[in-house]
């Protein structure tokens, strides 16, 4: 709700009133956007269950991926339409940034102070695993991000649909 809005958006043709809020096409985004953020996450366990076994470490790894690629996400999701890299496809977003920052903060705090750190079960990151939790996190952004560019283009490339009027 405190996203600027885009500079094309008046462009667009109106939402029919009569359409659900959440669409077939919708649904098969969200779970596909899930599926690929799901993926870092179980790709962090599992090297972390290759090179600890099963434990606190191996969690811990996949719950930092796991949360990091959500809070990385909230870029991916501020348009349909234009990538994260584009430059000034976007308007700033302080509101967003400071959550970022703050969401990144508290997951830092998590990890590195003890008692809360024992609470939520999960270990401290040495130097290389947490390049890997920060690896599997990020990659999904990047693989969402080609993938909307992709559908941007097709939908560029294809003929505009002909509006019948009755």
């Amino acid at each position: 709700s405190l996203e600027p809005p885009e500079s094309e958006i008046l462009k667009q043709q109106p939402r029919d009133p009569k359409e659900p809020i959440l669409r077939k096409q919708d649904l098969t985004k969200i779970c596909g956007e899930a599926g690929i953020i799901s993926a870092g996450a179980l790709g962090c366990y599992g090297y972390g269950l290759s090179r600890y076994g099963i434990g606190p470490q191996a969690t811990s790894m996949s719950f930092l991926s796991l949360t990091l690629g959500q809070l990385l996400h909230a870029y991916h999701c501020r348009s349909e339409e234009h990538g994260i890299f584009e430059t000034g496809a976007l308007k700033p977003n302080k509101y967003l940034k400071w959550a970022m920052g703050g969401s990144f903060a508290l997951q830092l705090v998590a990890m590195f102070v003890p008692g809360l750190r024992s609470i939520l079960g999960i270990q401290k990151l040495g130097l290389f695993d947490a390049a890997i939790v920060g690896g599997t996190a990020t990659v999904p952004l990047f693989v969402n991000d080609i993938m909307k560019r992709r559908k941007a283009r097709r939908k560029r490339l294809s003929p505009p649909r002909e509006v019948i009027r009755c």
